[in-house]
């Protein structure tokens, strides 16, 4: 990640809108087209029209000098973690597990958007834009565009992971085997005030922010070798899968 930061071609990207004015399945330059959001209407492309742009100046576009800057402070994030686990034998080859287990991330890193002059950007770039009546929420504008990047580290900000797990154990015998488990998580972000972006917040701060993050897992994988006189050389074997979360 740090190699794709100081890369001063690591990558670019403009999202414009294109139209197949001659109808020959190729896109041109003169058939992409940028969105006026205030007039609702297709409009010449420039840099306030783009759907999306980034990983360039827009004002130097073929520049190719790094401009990204990296914190003399800056350094890997810390991770704190403590697991507790209780596993009993409840009979023969069979056992239970409880486990609880907490993570805090913190330090994370964070990349500050800046203007060549070394100017980052604020909340203050930010404005209110209108309201989304599907969801009730404000979304905000971005007044200009801060090409660059600073790669810092929060202070306050901070994930937090904790979870509990009941695991079922069942060792091979008997012709079966079975590993079985139910895990309840919560897996957090605290911004702490730290964020330039406005958009969303009230959603992702102390919200769900990992869109792997279920709160529930139950899983039940399990192993059946089909009987022969021999174990060591069963005739079939059938392992199967079961995981809803």
């Amino acid at each position: 990640n740090m190699a794709y930061h100081v890369n001063p071609a690591a990558w670019t990207e403009i999202d414009a809108i294109w139209q197949d004015l001659n109808g020959d399945t190729r896109v041109t330059n003169d058939e992409l087209f940028g969105y006026d959001w205030d007039a609702e209407k297709i409009v010449p492309p420039t840099p306030d029209t783009f759907l999306w742009y980034g990983g360039f100046n827009p004002d130097d576009p073929t520049a190719i000098t790094m401009r990204n800057k990296v914190d003399p402070d800056h350094h890997s994030p810390m991770l704190d973690e403590v697991t507790l686990s209780y596993e009993k034998e409840l009979f023969t080859d069979f056992a239970a597990r409880f486990e609880l287990l907490y993570k805090r991330t913190t330090d994370g890193i964070w990349n500050k958007d800046m203007m060549l002059d070394g100017t980052l950007e604020t909340k203050a770039n930010y404005y209110p834009a209108g309201n989304a009546e599907s969801v009730n929420m404000p979304y905000y504008g971005r007044n200009e565009y801060f090409p660059y990047e600073l790669r810092s580290n929060y202070k306050d900000r901070y994930d937090r992971y904790q979870a509990f797990q009941l695991v079922l154990l069942k060792r091979l015998s008997n012709g079966w085997m079975l590993d079985a488990s139910l895990t309840l998580a919560s897996w957090r972000v605290y911004y702490k005030d730290e964020y330039t972006n406005p958009n969303n917040v009230e959603y992702y701060d102390t919200g769900v922010n990992s869109w792997m993050n279920s709160p529930w897992q139950f899983k039940v994988p399990g192993l059946y070798p089909g009987k022969t006189e021999d174990q060591r050389h069963p005739k079939s074997t059938i392992v199967g899968k079961i995981t809803v979360g």
